[in-house]
């Protein structure tokens, strides 16, 4: 089978390359998926890059789509001819990444669709503007953002309908692929107000998905202006040490506003006013992957406490079924077909030439 696995190399459209490799086999509780479709994640060069993955040959990516080919005696819920889509973290298990031919991954971190609200003709080349799922790209291109934003709001975050209804949420970066869903989380299913940042050209399309309150972050007096509304709940999607301190800086008026991001940036890489008590919370749905593989998943040390499991799974089996058909994926930018096409998505995110927008492609 085909597959992109990670060349060695740093330089600008050589990261991967498509090699013919076997077949993988699955274990009792695993789904083997013949893909269809793939988006590009940041993290799918940046684990590369900062030395996180698993090195050279190891297949990359981190969401696909596609049809399910088998599965496993322990596996209930799916089954073969089942359209899917999958999240997982590429460059850490060899044999498993997203941009292969055939994909090995697991019924908790996968998400099942009707077939009948799926065209399944392939999207053109160029912008699909934003929509319900209702194709192979639009379905890669959700699977890891609702992981990430689910962990961050539903489990690091506690946020909850029944106590949380009407309260603030600062999500920082909501024209990013995880911070258009987390939009639509914090305002369909916890009823709050959703306040965010991205720049001004996406702000109408911002609160057209749930956003009450848009801030250009380009603005000099934003962190001013942020200051002044409570806000007891913040989500960095962006994640450097500078929106990270925005983040921090932004809660000023709440009592003990609780905050988190997307990897793992915590207190210490803050500028902390001491007079001031913030729940500083880091965390990333990669742990949750981790505990499914039971610890076995290379370069990362640690894994889900069960109370994040069980957290994860009260909303992606109860609470995501009847969400998912209001979700609104982000616009997304169809490249050409083939694993050849990998190269030049993350080139593209590497040099920040995506706003607003999910890079998709079919595997041919």
């Amino acid at each position: 089978m085909k597959a992109a696995v990670f060349t060695g190399s740093e330089e600008l459209g050589n990261l991967t390359k498509v090699v013919d490799i076997a077949r993988p086999q699955i274990s009792a509780g695993q789904i083997l998926v013949k893909s269809v479709a793939f988006a590009a994640n940041p993290v799918d060069w940046k684990i590369h890059v900062r030395g996180l993955g698993g090195g050279e040959n190891y297949i990359t990516g981190s969401d696909v789509s596609g049809v399910v080919e088998e599965v496993g005696s322990e596996v209930s819920g799916f089954e073969k001819g089942d359209f899917i889509s999958s999240m997982l973290r590429g460059s850490s298990v060899k044999d498993r990444g997203a941009f292969s031919e055939y994909v090995v991954t697991y019924p908790e971190t996968s998400i099942k669709y009707n077939k009948e609200s799926f065209d399944q003709e392939p999207l053109p080349a160029g912008k699909t503007p934003s929509n319900n799922i209702n194709s192979f790209e639009s379905a890669a291109s959700v699977t890891l953002g609702l992981g990430t934003a689910i962990t961050a709001l539903h489990h690091v975050l506690q946020i909850r309908p029944d106590k949380d209804q009407g309260k603030s949420i600062l999500i920082w970066g909501g024209a990013t692929a995880t911070g258009i869903i987390a939009i639509q989380i914090a305002k369909r299913v916890y009823g709050m107000k959703v306040i965010t940042t991205a720049s001004s050209k996406h702000h109408a399309f911002l609160k057209s998905l749930g956003a009450d309150l848009a801030f250009d972050y380009h603005d000099k007096n934003i962190i001013n202006n942020l200051s002044q509304i409570d806000i007891p709940f913040a989500f960095d999607t962006v994640c450097t040490k500078q929106t990270w301190q925005s983040v921090y800086d932004s809660t000023a008026k709440s009592l003990e506003p609780v905050i988190t991001n997307i990897l793992f940036l915590k207190d210490s890489d803050l500028q902390l006013d001491n007079s001031r008590t913030v729940r500083i919370i880091s965390s990333s749905v990669y742990l949750l992957m981790n505990g499914i593989e039971q610890g076995n998943v290379p370069h990362i040390g640690y894994t889900a406490s069960p109370e994040m499991v069980k957290d994860f799974k009260e909303f992606w089996n109860n609470i995501l079924p009847g969400f998912l058909p209001h979700l609104k994926h982000a616009d997304l930018k169809v490249l050409g077909p083939g694993l050849e096409s990998v190269n030049e998505a993350l080139d593209l995110l590497r040099e920040n030439k995506v706003s607003g927008e999910k890079l998709v492609f079919r595997f041919k």
